[in-house]
């Protein structure tokens, strides 16, 4: 696809006329930026090949200072009904070594059901907490079965995923809670998550660091809410979040949300995605280029 510069733009011409955009996979990515048939890449570069492309000559890499996408682990709600059980899940993931084995460092753990530049995320309420051993005493208090397996489910679309799911599947196994992790292509996950067949399942979403609104996710009606999650008290304040105006307000009714999704986890967090960027060194964005706002400035880029 090609975009034309519109020379008549109120900022001024844009100094580069010409925008060449190409859909590639993600490996594609990587190796035509070697070649130098891409000068950047608008969506992340993928994470198992951060080292490779931080080293190439003549590109500059960047790694965004915000993360712009949760990866989450949705409970199915109806299988997985104990929330100690639910609760256990979470304390038992290990979300430092998620970041470090999946995404190379480029990320940020998180707990949910806010990543830890939204605006209205409580450190106090939200923090992310590694426990194994309350994790066990959570299942031993809710008399699990250690016979028990869970289906993880999870789309190969994405081998980060992939690669999380096995690593999801063995902290969980060390605590206690057995898991059998099944791969099908994206819409066939997508599908069984719909139908509920599943224990747990991964998928990533985007967030806005300013958008606290999280009913798609864990309000009873959400379009997203994979686990069938329902509870009158999140419903309300989620509500109730939308109708108030004033800020300290709005903080109050969210926090409300964090505490009780602190004690049910629904759908824990496992980390943010945080974008790879490279960049031809041919190429001048003004900048850094940013995880939210990439195009704002885009009239600005030049090529040298």
């Amino acid at each position: 696809m090609q975009l034309s510069a519109n020379p008549d733009y109120f900022n001024g011409a844009p100094k580069i006329g010409q925008l060449n955009f190409k859909i590639l996979t993600a490996a594609n990515i990587t190796a035509q930026l070697e070649s130098g048939e891409i000068d950047l890449n608008a969506s992340s570069v993928p994470y198992d090949d951060y080292e490779r492309v931080r080293t190439l000559a003549g590109v500059t890499t960047y790694v965004t200072r915000q993360p712009i996408r949760a990866r989450i682990l949705f409970i199915n709600t109806q299988t997985v009904t104990d929330s100690r059980v639910r609760q256990a899940i979470s304390y038992a993931l290990d979300r430092d070594a998620l970041v470090a084995g999946v995404l190379k460092g480029a990320g940020t753990p998180a707990q949910g059901p806010y990543l830890d530049n939204n605006v209205f995320y409580n450190a106090g309420l939200s923090a992310v907490v590694h426990d194994p051993e309350k994790a066990k005493s959570l299942l031993k208090e809710a008399g699990w079965d250690a016979g028990k397996t869970l289906r993880l489910v999870v789309g190969t679309r994405d081998q980060t995923a992939v690669r999380a799911a096995e690593i999801v599947a063995n902290q969980l196994t060390e605590a206690g809670i057995g898991v059998k992790v099944e791969q099908y292509d994206h819409a066939t996950a997508l599908a069984k998550a719909r139908a509920g067949e599943f224990d747990l399942v991964i998928f990533g979403y985007g967030l806005s660091p300013v958008e606290p609104d999280v009913s798609f996710l864990i309000k009873s009606t959400g379009s997203f809410n994979l686990g069938k999650y329902n509870n009158a008290d999140v419903d309300h304040w989620l509500t109730e979040g939308l109708k108030i105006v004033d800020t300290e307000q709005r903080k109050a009714a969210y926090n409300k949300v964090q505490e009780i999704f602190g004690n049910d986890f629904p759908t824990p967090f496992l980390y943010g995605e945080k974008i790879i960027f490279a960049v031809n060194q041919r190429v001048n964005l003004g900048g850094e280029p940013k995880a939210f706002g990439f195009y704002n400035n885009v009239y600005q880029w030049d090529v040298r």
